[in-house]
């Protein structure tokens, strides 16, 4: 279910949310890192073939010949609307959410883009021996040799997925949602998104330091494993309403009628 900012609102559980992030063409750098992620993983699977390990080869293949990438686009249940952005004159959210032929446009520079979503150390090369291998891929088994190349592929997959991390926020104000998108990329879509709602969930699990455009609300939800706890403080630090961030790990499950 392809969903693009700008242009789509998603129904989901009978609540209507608008979307604003990821747009419909990313902006060059984003794309530039995404694409970096994926010939990774087929530069993997092409010498893991080679090698006489072809799981890897044959599930990509297999992904591929999925219908989203035959189609390219959303199903019917997707209808299309316009979001209510808090933009200064009709039509900007719109016409931002262009392919960019530089930078110039949107301003992605990341001071913390290589931060994990687990432990302390923000240094990916350090953290790549420790790096969980995610997923069910059939009976998918990593041979020795290929170990450490597997692990650097699946880190910079797992950072390339944040950069298209939905994010979501309801009309009337109710509920938003950042997914495990970067600093740069919650300062560009806050600008677009309501000033404040009720319940706000953290972006990436409380770990991020977090952009001053990033709305307030009435209570902010970090939905945080133990491995995220310790980098709580960045985000307490960051957001303007401190005081009212909850951390899952700290008060256990949170209801919120």
């Amino acid at each position: 279910m392809p969903l693009f900012a700008g242009e789509q609102q998603v129904v989901v559980g009978h609540r209507s949310f608008d979307v604003f992030w990821p747009p419909r063409q990313l902006d060059i750098r984003t794309a530039r890192r995404l694409q970096r992620a994926v010939d990774a993983v087929h530069t993997l699977a092409d010498g893991m073939d080679r090698d006489g390990y072809p799981d890897l080869r044959r599930n990509l293949d297999e992904a591929y010949r999925a219908d989203v990438f035959k189609t390219g686009g959303a199903g019917d249940s997707i209808d299309a609307a316009e979001p209510r952005a808090r933009a200064e004159q009709p039509g900007e959210f719109e016409e931002q959410f262009v392919l960019l032929e530089d930078d110039s446009e949107i301003a992605l520079d990341v001071v913390h883009d290589t931060e994990l979503d687990s432990g302390s150390n923000p240094d990916p090369e350090e953290r790549s021996g420790d790096c969980p291998a995610h997923g069910d891929p059939r009976n998918f088994e990593v041979p020795p040799e290929w170990e450490s190349e597997y692990r650097a592929a699946l880190l910079s997959g797992r950072r390339a997925s944040n950069d298209v991390s939905l994010i979501l926020g309801e009309d009337d104000g109710r509920f938003a949602a950042f997914g495990d998108a970067r600093w740069g990329i919650q300062k560009f879509a806050s600008v677009y998104m309501k000033s404040s709602y009720e319940v706000l969930l953290a972006p990436h699990h409380g770990t991020y330091r977090v952009p001053l455009e990033l709305p307030r609300a009435h209570i902010c939800v970090s939905q945080a494993g133990r491995g995220h706890v310790e980098n709580w403080s960045r985000h307490r630090s960051t957001h303007g309403q401190w005081e009212r961030c909850i951390n899952t790990q700290h008060v256990g499950t949170v209801s919120i009628r």
